[in-house]
């Protein structure tokens, strides 16, 4: 999976940049607020449909103009040209010629994970940025994995808008058995990754922080051992009284031990980022040995929150990867000490992109 040339138009502080990006390796360098991070916040925006770094679409068009463009050209069984136009309001996706009006469909054709300065969510934010994590990696490597999600969040709606609306528990109990069947399928796709997940993550862990005894395991988000039907049957009286569902996949967290205790009371806020980074990069080496395919990783700024010896570390474990890399940073010479020979390295300034010789 190849970025071989973007195009962007009124993105950020960009008015019209036509770029062609290095196979393997690509190193951007400049100073703060240059638009290095809106660089990869375009390319992200490409195959997400959002941008990493705020939830307004509309702050991401140039002040003046009224929408931004992206054209994206990917090389991956085969050559295709993604395009995006953003307004304020609306959107018009194209693929290869054609209206797409699926984010799933665009997701497929171009896979891509960031590694931001935001990354340390993963550790000591909320489940839901876990879970999300979990789900980002089932869609790309199970097939049948989005209608399961979509039924279980539909179900889960139509019980939540009865308690909501005080039907009684005849009525209520009506919508058990649709959550407890989807729930149950959702359930069982998320242990099937983090099985996968857990041997790559916690030997990079271990590798990246010097430390043994880092665990990744899930909970289901209901009592262990007891059917989701039962758990929903058991807990309709509380789910009325609270307003909502309090049991099943939509609970669930994906959990990080270091020697027993959750990892952020057991490593430094350093070593928080490291461990965010390990986790989403064996997301990245998952798709990789379940697609045989690569992702595009994006990695802003993280080298210059971390050490020199974590920050070699992570280079190591990132070079392992097998898909294209973006990464940024202020100084040159520190991203350059980092990458494999060969990367290829441009510098933002004045809203265009300069090559230099790495």
């Amino acid at each position: 999976m190849t970025l071989t040339r973007l195009r962007l138009r009124d993105f950020r502080c960009f008015e019209q940049l036509d770029w062609y990006p290095g196979e393997r390796w690509t190193l951007i360098s400049g100073e703060n607020a240059s638009g290095k991070t809106s660089l990869l916040e375009a390319i992200f925006f490409l195959g997400r449909g959002r941008s990493f770094r705020t939830a307004r679409n509309e702050k991401l068009i140039r002040t003046g103009a009224q929408a931004f463009e992206l054209v994206g050209d990917i090389h991956s069984d085969r050559n295709h040209r993604l395009g995006v136009r953003r307004a304020a309001r609306e959107s018009r996706w194209r693929l290869d010629g054609r209206d797409l009006r699926r984010m799933a469909d665009i997701a497929n054709v171009f896979p891509v994970l960031s590694i931001d300065t935001g990354a340390q969510v993963m550790i000591e934010g909320g489940p839901e940025n876990r879970r999300r994590f979990l789900d980002w990696g089932l869609f790309h490597v199970e097939q049948g994995f989005m209608q399961v999600w979509r039924r279980y969040r539909q179900a889960l709606a139509q019980r939540n808008g009865a308690i909501r609306g005080r039907l009684n528990e005849r009525a209520i109990a009506t919508w058990d058995q649709a959550v407890a069947d989807a729930g149950e399928q959702l359930d069982a796709c998320r242990q099937r990754q983090v099985r996968r997940l857990a041997g790559v993550f916690e030997s990079m862990a271990a590798s990246a922080l010097g430390v043994d005894g880092v665990v990744l395991s899930y909970q289901s988000g209901w009592k262990e051992g007891l059917p989701l039907a039962e758990a929903l049957q058991r807990n309709r009286a509380s789910d009325i009284r609270m307003g909502h569902t309090l049991s099943g996949p939509h609970r669930a967290e994906l959990q990080i031990r270091v020697k027993g205790a959750p990892a952020r009371e057991r490593v430094s806020r350093g070593q928080q980022k490291m461990l965010a980074a390990c986790l989403l990069l064996s997301g990245a080496r998952v798709f990789e040995e379940e697609r045989q395919r690569g992702v595009v990783v994006l990695v802003d700024d993280l080298p210059s929150e971390l050490d020199r010896v974590h920050a070699a570390r992570f280079a190591e474990l990132l070079a392992t990867v097998q898909g294209q890399c973006f990464i940024t940073g202020i100084e040159s010479e520190r991203l350059v000490s980092l990458a494999p020979e060969g990367s290829t390295l441009f510098h933002v300034e004045q809203g265009g992109l300069v090559p230099v010789q790495a």
